[in-house]
């Protein structure tokens, strides 16, 4: 793979990353609408809906900063990995958890590319 085209690869899935996980991390701090709900009817309560906000914005501000990209996509996985078995666990709809899924393929692709 060029080292023109990796770079531009690199920043091209950390700023979507980025973007996604601020998004969705911040979305978790209102308390309120289907996805409080919802954590709720998984049998998690408000304490895990902020920790995971947090998680997703550290982690897309880390996917912002190269030298420490490698802990914001670790961090990120790991949520990742919560969201595909409480979605396999609390089975609604086959999108739930595909949708995760690809995140974390994603965030390997992102990864092996990152390797020095």
């Amino acid at each position: 793979m060029g080292s023109k085209f990796k770079i531009i690869l690199t920043w091209t899935l950390s700023i979507i990353g980025a973007v996604l996980f601020l998004l969705a991390g911040s979305g978790k701090f209102s308390f309120s609408g289907n996805l409080y709900d919802n954590f709720i009817d998984w049998g998690y309560n408000g304490t895990i809906l902020i920790l995971v906000g947090i998680s997703e914005v550290l982690g897309g501000i880390l996917l912002l900063w190269p030298a420490r990209r490698g802990y914001g996509i670790f961090l990120l996985s790991a949520v990742m990995l919560g969201a595909i078995v409480t979605h396999l666990l609390n089975f609604q709809d086959l999108g739930w958890p595909l949708f995760p899924f690809l995140i974390l393929m994603g965030l390997t692709v992102l990864y092996f590319i990152n390797k020095k």
